[in-house]
């Protein structure tokens, strides 16, 4: 009887076992999920940041264009400080673009190295803006339509990759929620 009672007080003690490992288990596929799931959205949340911003950049290197034709033919205050307010958000969201968001090396590549150097010609873009800020001059204002139009193909060459970084991203994340639930 002695024999068969400490046999069955083992079973339980290693049902006991059983049962932690698969709650233990469980606890952490549900975490996991957690984390994964927090981190689909903060990555949407960043890219769809950086996807507005950049979308703005190519509107503003277009506006800043054509707001500066506009005040030089009629030199009228209220668009010089339009220009003015335009040609500082570019650059607050051009620096906000470059120094929290270029992530993949493709990014890096479109913004810092040859042939795109996108980083380099906004600079020279908002440079030029503030050039014609002061001065008012014609080829100022010819300068800056011709960099307005070299900008936007390569603007949208940003978008474009960050849209790619995006969904590559996303695509990832969905993966392993496909692991979590096979795991489950």
């Amino acid at each position: 009887i002695y024999a068969i009672i400490s046999a069955q007080r083992a079973d339980v003690t290693n049902l006991k076992y059983v049962y932690f490992f698969v709650f233990s288990s469980l606890a952490g596929w549900a975490l996991f999920a957690y984390f994964t799931t927090t981190q689909i959205i903060k990555s949407q949340q960043e890219y769809a940041n950086i996807i507005n911003r950049t979308g703005k950049q190519r509107m503003l290197s277009q506006k800043t264009a054509l707001v500066a034709k506009r005040y030089y033919e009629t030199k009228d205050k209220d668009l010089k400080s339009h220009l003015v307010s335009l040609q500082a958000l570019m650059h607050s969201d051009h620096k906000r673009i470059t120094n929290l968001h270029l992530d993949s090396e493709t990014a890096k590549a479109l913004y810092f190295k040859e042939p795109k150097l996108l980083n380099e010609k906004v600079n020279s873009y908002l440079s030029h803006v503030r050039g014609f800020i002061e001065d008012e001059n014609l080829s100022s204002l010819r300068k800056i339509e011709a960099l307005s139009f070299s900008l936007l193909p390569i603007l949208n060459e940003a978008v474009n990759v960050f849209e790619h970084e995006s969904e590559t991203k996303t695509e990832l994340l969905l993966h392993r929620e496909l692991f979590i639930l096979v795991g489950t």
